[in-house]
């Protein structure tokens, strides 16, 4: 607090946050509030921080990711770029959860794209190869309760019958 008098004030005073165990920030994205956190820790030595300090980092900037829809891959790729720079493990698996929910193609779109590591980009597409499995299970399952398993797996895929692959699942 000694670092931020507009949080010393807004936690001593005679506002609601003074006693509140949860102090919501809205509107404020993950990299906007890890610079915020890197001014305000105790410890806080240029832009040298405190192992304590980048673990609290770490696991704010991972709940922020998880909790935020993100329409676009521009943002994340930001995100996973910053895990990547400052070492931050949790921040950086939930940037590629998040990831994993959007197409290849998105992120080949990007200009930066390429400056992702390649084990970044390869947990990336393992990710999203596991929820696409998943998906696929999920589908036959459906279709096993409702008797339609069997007419997939006797159908061959392809031009010989007329079927796309995303219309049989074998």
């Amino acid at each position: 607090m000694a670092e931020s008098p507009v949080f010393r004030t807004m936690l001593t005073s005679n506002f609601m946050e003074k006693d509140a165990r949860l102090i919501e920030i809205p509107d404020k994205d993950p990299t906007t509030f890890a610079l915020f956190l890197r001014h305000t820790l105790p410890g806080f030595n240029g832009l040298i921080l405190s192992d304590a300090s980048l673990l609290k980092v770490d696991n704010v900037l991972a709940a922020c990711t998880s909790e935020n829809e993100y329409k676009s891959v521009d943002k994340l790729i930001d995100h996973i770029l910053e895990a990547e720079l400052y070492t931050l493990s949790k921040y950086l698996t939930a940037s590629i959860q998040k990831a994993s929910e959007f197409s290849p193609t998105a992120f080949e779109r990007n200009r930066i794209f390429h400056r992702i590591s390649s084990d970044t980009k390869a947990n990336i597409f393992t990710m999203r190869c596991k929820a696409m499995e998943s998906d696929i299970t999920n589908c036959m399952h459906v279709l096993e309760r409702y008797g339609y398993a069997d007419l997939c797996k006797n159908v061959e895929c392809g031009a010989k019958k007329g079927y796309r692959g995303k219309n049989c699942i074998q």
